[in-house]
């Protein structure tokens, strides 16, 4: 029987234990066999009611862990993630909140490396805005920074190896905390990774398909769009909530509907869905649907509609700098 682990640090004043509820719900849809462990602290448990203690309905085991509650909400969940192999024993898969399962988790499991992760924005390029903006603030030489995972979903395996890299990983965040009050944990990562060469090891796109990188820039122009969403196993949306956004999780207003009423019919029907683009628009819908039988008319449909739409744009944009 594998180990799913979340960590929530949460009060009533956000919508993570609702994501934690969603994301566990779809985590024993297709995985009814697995156990589920929870790592918290004593603040965050004790807030765990008004709805939001539903979460608890698909725990296995909860492990509360001594943190000073003076410190802020992301300090401490940080705290946890880049510490959390030294709080579970045995082989494990770590999934943020902000995710869905769309498949079983099974064949992760099987893996042989000690770690495994997807790369950040699905991009073998360490020149990403989040670490270039890192080293902008810390002048740290690009020499020093190994392959930059994205830390949302990361199997782990009980091995000497994999404790050596967590403790760098928890060692290089706190000393970014202390240095520059920096809270993000994916450059201290991607150091770890440098320093313990060959512990993390590349894991296929579809275990984190990154949402928010598939809706932006120019990765939407390839297939690899396409093949990622049509074969997704784990949807990674990301949790900063708008009041209006095509995805529902993404909408504050109906997270508030999650806290007072649970998952109800309504939310079930996105659960259930195939990808989070099935909301967006019939385009998007039809071509990522249809990528799954590699229909090449479609893929010619998708160019077309991108381009007229970026012809459109560059019109705009030329009116706009006339005027």
């Amino acid at each position: 029987m594998f180990q799913i682990v979340y960590i929530l640090i949460s009060d009533e004043n956000d919508y993570y234990a609702e994501e934690c509820l969603l994301s566990m719900s779809t985590v024993k849809r297709h995985n009814s066999d697995c156990n589920i462990i929870l790592i918290t602290d004593e603040a965050t448990f004790k807030g765990l009611n008004n709805g939001r203690e539903r979460i608890k309905e698909y725990i296995t085991e909860t492990k509360i862990i001594d943190l000073p509650e003076n410190n802020s909400k992301i300090f401490r969940s940080r705290f946890l993630k880049t510490g959390l192999r030294e709080y579970v024993s045995g082989d494990y898969l770590y999934l943020d909140t902000d995710t869905l399962i769309l498949n079983s988790l099974s064949a992760i499991f099987e893996n042989t490396h000690d770690m495994v992760a997807v790369l950040e924005e699905h991009i073998d390029d360490v020149n990403l805005y989040q670490l270039n903006n890192y080293r902008s603030m810390t002048s740290l030489p690009e020499e020093i920074f190994g392959k930059y995972f994205n830390s949302g979903v990361l199997f782990v395996k009980d091995t000497p190896a994999s404790h050596k890299l967590y403790h760098d990983w928890h060692t290089y965040w706190l000393e970014d905390v202390k240095k520059y009050d920096y809270f993000s944990d994916q450059p201290a990562l991607s150091k770890a990774v440098k320093l313990n060469h060959d512990v993390i090891n590349e894991l296929d796109g579809k275990y984190n398909c990154q949402m928010e990188c598939l809706n932006s820039k120019l990765f939407k122009l390839t297939t690899e769009w396409l093949n990622l969403l049509s074969d997704a196993v784990v949807i990674h949306y990301f949790n900063k909530k708008k009041e209006t956004h095509f995805f529902p999780l993404k909408q504050v207003d109906f997270l508030k509907k999650i806290r007072e009423n649970g998952i109800t019919d309504e939310v079930k029907k996105v659960l259930i869905q195939p990808h989070p683009y099935y909301y967006n628009n019939w385009i998007n819908r039809l071509l990522v649907e249809n990528k799954r039988i590699h229909d090449k008319p479609i893929l010619k449909l998708e160019r077309l509609f991108i381009n007229r739409y970026l012809i459109t744009l560059k019109r705009w944009m030329k009116l706009l700098i006339k005027k």
